[in-house]
């Protein structure tokens, strides 16, 4: 088991955004959250990595997690490189500039400042961060966001290629739509709970 939730209860306010959720995803697991604004999607997602503190509940997180925000994290006057490095810094950990860039369809853009990139390539610069420090457990709030239909084919190929040596990938996505488009989640059987819903992936 990779990651197991407990009685998982979150507020904020009066507004109870995860509500006693529990749940176990075994090692090897790719799970989409599904769900409307403001079902939790995010909120489930921080919770995970940390950076939303639970009223009650227990989180048990067994690996190293990669985290890629909805909102872009980025420095517009930084090229690529200097975010790898950056962060490879922070971390502790060798930022490998070219291959990584190359992983991602970046190689030849690695010393463009992020102000003159697509919101496609920022996305993939973002998900080359999020797998910086090698996790075994992946989390993806709607990498996809703004995307056109080609940046988001791309996208989902190199979501592919990160989710084979993960333990556990987690995917955000407000509409079913989009989960369509993006040819990431082709096949799902459904797991419901209350909110969000989750979709254990075949």
């Amino acid at each position: 088991m990779s990651l197991s939730l407990r009685q998982l209860h979150v507020q904020r306010g009066e507004t109870h955004a995860l509500k006693n959720l529990s749940l176990d995803i075994p090692s090897g697991a790719r799970v989409l959250i599904l769900g409307p604004n403001g079902a939790g999607k995010t909120t489930l997602l921080r919770a995970i990595a940390g950076l939303v503190t639970p009223k009650t509940g227990k989180i048990d997180v067994r690996g190293k997690i990669g985290w890629c925000s909805q909102h872009e994290c980025l420095w517009p006057d930084l090229t690529p490189a200097e975010h790898l490095e950056l962060f490879a810094e922070l971390l502790g950990t060798s930022p490998l500039t070219r291959e990584r860039l190359k992983s991602v369809d970046l190689e030849t853009k690695s010393n463009a400042q992020v102000h003159t990139l697509s919101g496609g390539m920022r996305r993939r610069l973002s998900l080359a961060l999020a797998l910086l420090n090698n996790p075994e457990i992946l989390l993806l709030d709607e990498p996809d966001a703004g995307l056109d239909a080609d940046g988001q084919v791309k996208l989902a190929n190199l979501l592919f290629a990160a989710a084979k040596d993960r333990t556990h990938t987690s995917f955000s996505c407000s509409t079913l739509r989009r989960v369509r488009a993006s040819g990431f989640f082709a096949q799902a059987s459904q797991n419901r709970f209350r909110k969000p819903w989750l979709w254990h992936l075949l």
